[in-house]
């Protein structure tokens, strides 16, 4: 078992559980906050922060964009891109992180000569 293994931080909530049976297994089940995107977002930009406590591994992380042919998307990890709306556009974009690991993605615009 992991999970706050080496922590010096007291936890929220300690439950104590006795149990007064001779089983040789038992199996205990429990909830962790959910991991969240924190995102700063700029002209054609967001860059997303993974968090959560405990930490984790192979979390599906996700956003949606304005609908931006595939091309058009740059970001510095691979992504999938998914079209919600089946316009050809894409308008959310997924991807795998841990905590911690940020992630930028750019929608590159057409630049008009004047």
């Amino acid at each position: 078992m992991t999970g706050r293994a080496v922590s010096n931080e007291e936890p929220e909530e300690t439950i104590e559980l006795t149990i007064n049976d001779t089983a040789l297994e038992y199996e205990v089940e429990y909830e962790t906050p959910a991991p969240y995107a924190d995102e700063i977002i700029g002209k054609g930009k967001k860059q997303i922060t993974i968090k959560s406590l405990p930490f984790c591994t192979n979390i599906t992380a996700y956003t949606f964009i304005e609908e931006t042919p595939k091309e058009k998307i740059n970001s510095s990890k691979p992504l999938s891109y998914i079209d919600n709306n089946n316009d050809s556009l894409i308008d959310e974009v997924q991807w795998i992180s841990n905590t911690g690991e940020q992630i930028s993605i750019e929608i590159i615009k057409k630049k008009t000569m004047q």
